[in-house]
């Protein structure tokens, strides 16, 4: 198979182009995908912590791995053994190498308690390495050789600086303990929704901007008083439109709505951005499914789904010694599974997008639970 695109601005794509995937053209529902995406965004991030990958090369391979699958399909290959050699180049794309027999076996243990059928055979470091080293090739093929990605994560200094500023009255330390407080909030959203396919859709200054402007709604963190020398609401210093803003926020939430997220289980501040950038949500589950569920809040808890559809393929690409993929045993209780991703469209914004002049209060993220609920406005 050949490819035309050779560089970066190739990934971003439409709504259209996004759905239109290899996997939908082989069977596989658009939900269904997505649930694919981040189940082997789970299993990268498992293998991730074992060997401590620095940030960036953790993030370079989640893109790596959601451009892939634009290109291939969930039917053709085994997205946990995709997910690795991801993990595996994008170490090695970060000047972060890891060694093949080490990974493989530690591939070997991780991959045992996630699928039943791969436990019950036997494996070698040898042909998992051999494996691992011969789907990198296709991966590299699929992507084009392109390796190159942006990061929202190296913009939000910058971001988070102009905001802190704004606050002339507040101290050094204040300014400190607001900077602090916005970082780590923005880390974790951008950190929840790695496992949904934002990185196609916006660019990495849109989707950092989207992150930013969240974490200063979040339980009003950057107060509405606060403004610019001319007056203006304190979201004009992240120099993206407020349609972008609005946007990009809705895609970054989008991590956090789910047919199996129980919202009774959320925090407050989740439910109240929930309310504010997807208003509409469940709709179209009372809709079509009034048998069965009538509301989010009927919804199981995501840490009890039961994926029992997997769509993945057997076939190891070349021929790979020992085949490791496995078709119908899925065991999802390896990780404590905290987002469920859904995507939208780029632009304009998200079918769940209230109208731009919605007033409401806003959120903050799973690992950032806040027991204050913010106020309306």
């Amino acid at each position: 198979m050949s490819y035309t695109f050779t560089c970066t601005n190739d990934w971003l794509l439409t709504e259209d182009e996004l759905r239109s995937s290899p996997s939908s053209r082989k069977g596989i529902a658009w939900d269904q995908e997505v649930e694919l995406r981040k189940n082997g965004i789970i299993f990268f991030e498992s293998l991730a912590k074992i060997f401590r990958v620095p940030r960036l090369a953790d993030s370079t391979g989640k893109q790596l791995f959601h451009r892939f699958f634009t290109r291939e399909s969930f039917t053709d290959h085994d997205k946990y053994l995709v997910a690795a050699t991801c993990l595996f180049l994008g170490a090695k794309a970060e000047d972060h190498p890891l060694a093949i027999a080490n990974f493989a076996e530690h591939y070997i243990a991780q991959r045992r308690s996630v699928t039943l059928e791969f436990a019950l055979r036997y494996h070698t470091v040898e042909s998992i390495s051999e494996a691992i080293l011969a789907k990198e090739y296709v991966v590299l093929h699929a992507l084009a050789f392109d390796l190159d990605v942006t990061f929202p994560h190296l913009l939000l200094n910058d971001k988070i600086e102009r905001l802190v500023d704004l606050h002339v009255s507040h101290t050094p330390e204040q300014k400190a303990v607001l900077a602090n407080t916005l970082l780590k909030t923005t880390w974790s959203f951008l950190n929840d929704c790695s496992r949904t396919p934002l990185c196609l859709r916006l660019d990495a200054d849109d989707i950092a901007a989207g992150a930013v402007y969240l974490a200063g709604m979040l339980d009003n963190t950057i107060p509405d008083t606060v403004t610019t020398e001319e007056g203006q609401s304190w979201e004009c210093v992240l120099r993206t439109s407020q349609d972008m803003l609005i946007d990009a926020a809705t895609f970054i939430l989008e991590a956090y709505v789910c047919d199996g997220i129980d919202e009774s289980k959320l925090s407050p501040s989740i439910v109240e951005l929930l309310n504010r950038f997807h208003p509409y949500r469940g709709l179209e589950e009372v809709e079509f499914n009034t048998d069965e569920q009538t509301s989010p809040l009927s919804f199981v808890g995501v840490d009890d789904l039961d994926n029992t559809t997997d769509f993945e393929s057997d076939a190891v690409n070349g021929g790979t010694p020992d085949d490791i993929a496995d078709k119908a045993f899925e065991d999802d209780q390896f990780g404590r599974v905290k987002v469920v991703s859904i995507s939208s469209k780029k632009r304009p914004a998200s079918p769940y997008s209230p109208p731009f002049e919605c007033d409401a209060a806003v959120v903050a993220p799973f690992d950032l639970v806040s027991c204050k609920r913010p106020k309306l406005h």
